[in-house]
């Protein structure tokens, strides 16, 4: 196997580069749709940022409440009560993401 000198210079995901099959560019192209920003839903979020997915939507129709602070790696105890989607957590894991966020009527839906 060889290896071409352009996958050699370091930045974020040179190591990624390394595995043969990896296309970063597939990557940087698609939309990402998460639906749920709950504890699985904020892993996939932050691996996506890690990975770099650029373009990100989050649907979520919840409120952070304390308890989703011990499972969870993108909220902080000044998010309880907010909405879910609209935490700013995911977008400082990836300088060039772009987070769309979508709450779709979440008080509707809890009638609060």
């Amino acid at each position: 196997m060889r290896i071409a000198e352009a996958d050699l210079r370091e930045d974020r995901y040179s190591r990624l580069r390394l595995i043969p099959w990896w296309d970063h560019s597939k990557i940087v192209a698609c939309r990402l749709l998460v639906v749920g920003a709950g504890a699985l839903g904020n892993e996939i979020l932050k691996n996506a940022a890690l990975l770099g997915f650029r373009k990100v939507v989050v649907v979520d129709l919840d409120r952070i409440e304390e308890s989703n602070l011990s499972r969870t790696v993108l909220y902080r105890g000044e998010n309880i009560n907010a909405v879910s989607v609209c935490s700013n957590g995911a977008t400082s894991s990836s300088p060039v993401s772009t987070i769309g966020r979508r709450d779709c009527g979440s008080t509707a839906r809890h009638g609060k």
